[in-house]
């Protein structure tokens, strides 16, 4: 649900330390390791004014699943 990850990326991760390490699970250049600050300066889908703009802007990708998303 794109509002839920609006939610947790907004009012969460992204308050982290600019220099906090993340590891994307999933991406599409080959990057394994990031930081906070790098991601709100690169990632297009952190430019956005506010939740119903994320939300559109998902909808709008029509990205399938990622192959492994139920298996845990």
């Amino acid at each position: 649900d794109a509002g839920q990850q609006y939610d947790s990326l907004f009012d969460g991760v992204l308050k982290l330390p600019e220099s906090t390490l993340v590891y994307p699970a999933h991406d599409y250049k080959g990057d394994t390791v990031s930081t906070i600050g790098e991601e709100k300066s690169s990632n297009p889908r952190l430019q956005v004014a506010g939740r119903a703009e994320y939300i559109e802007l998902m909808a709008n990708l029509k990205l399938a699943n990622p192959k492994m998303m139920d298996v845990a």
